[in-house]
């Protein structure tokens, strides 16, 4: 029996397509940091980050199951293009829906993958991507502007993929006091998207 974990992306991608599940499993799971990192760039009101991780991961099983080697794109930024269009789609949807916990969505890290996520919502059309752009940069800066010193560093750490545990150990307070400043921050981009 070959051992998968050895198996380059291509390798395990050609298998999962032809539905060789535990090619796919590995896959799924080499990328599901992906699928982490990029829920942390949305604080959705209400909604539970391992609600929002789930939905990534459906964008990443699509990633796997429609990949095109012969496009000439690397699998990881397909499959961080179709995490951001899940996780965007089910609040779109959700909001259509009138799911009030879903209704609220700020992206919070303008970079390459939230850029995929505007593309996503702009339908690629140039000048509404350059005014969303432009829009959830502001956004991004009026909710800093409304931040204490320590959420700013706890916003920071949490980007950056830390866990609540972490960002206690590394600013030498209590998780309940990180829990705190999270629920701070994401009422005060709520109160942002309200104005």
């Amino acid at each position: 029996m070959a051992d998968y974990n050895t198996f380059s992306d291509g390798e395990l991608i050609v298998k999962a397509q032809s539905g060789d599940m535990p090619a796919q499993d590995i896959l799924l799971e080499r990328y599901r940091k992906n699928a982490k990192r990029i829920a942390r760039t949305f604080i959705i009101m209400g909604a539970d980050f391992e609600d929002i991780v789930q939905e990534g991961m459906v964008g990443l099983f699509k990633a796997v199951q429609t990949y095109d080697a012969g496009r000439e794109a690397a699998f990881e930024t397909y499959a961080n293009i179709c995490i951001t269009r899940q996780i965007i789609n089910t609040i779109k949807n959700a909001s259509r829906k009138k799911h009030a916990p879903l209704n609220f969505y700020v992206p919070l890290d303008i970079n390459e993958d939230s850029q995929s996520g505007i593309s996503a919502l702009a339908d690629d059309n140039p000048e509404t991507l350059l005014i969303l752009k432009e829009e959830g940069e502001k956004v991004i800066n009026s909710i800093y502007s409304r931040l204490s010193s320590f959420e700013t560093r706890v916003l920071n750490l949490y980007l950056s993929g830390k866990g609540y545990t972490e960002i206690a150990l590394i600013l030498n307070k209590s998780s309940k006091s990180v829990d705190n400043a999270i629920q701070r921050i994401r009422n005060k981009a709520q109160n942002i998207q309200a104005e």
